[in-house]
């Protein structure tokens, strides 16, 4: 269940990077909170795995990406990328359709 959840902060993430409409609506606490949730899934996957002897870790570096993306867009210092947007609610539509149907 938890799997299912941080991927539909993912499919989120994902939109609120793709449009600068959406980013604008969670603009504020919920952005921040998002961004904070994000890094840290994104971190914690990156060490777990660094742990386990794994060294190719592309979810966790694309959630990195994506947080730092979210906090820029929350500054106006960077604006919707259509293909980082994607990129990443295409990684949470793929790990939600895996957890759903535990494959």
């Amino acid at each position: 269940m938890l799997f299912i959840a941080l991927s539909v902060l993912d499919i989120v993430a994902g939109f609120s990077i793709y449009s600068a409409a959406l980013a604008d609506f969670f603009a504020g606490k919920v952005l921040v909170m998002l961004t904070l949730i994000i890094l840290s899934k994104g971190l914690w996957s990156i060490f777990t795995s660094l742990s386990a002897g794994y060294l190719f870790e592309w979810p966790g570096v694309l959630d990195i990406i994506a947080g730092l993306s979210l906090i820029l867009i929350s500054y106006d210092i960077l604006t919707a990328s259509h293909v980082l947007g994607g990129l990443i609610a295409a990684k949470g539509t793929y790990y939600f359709i895996r957890s759903v149907f535990q494959f």
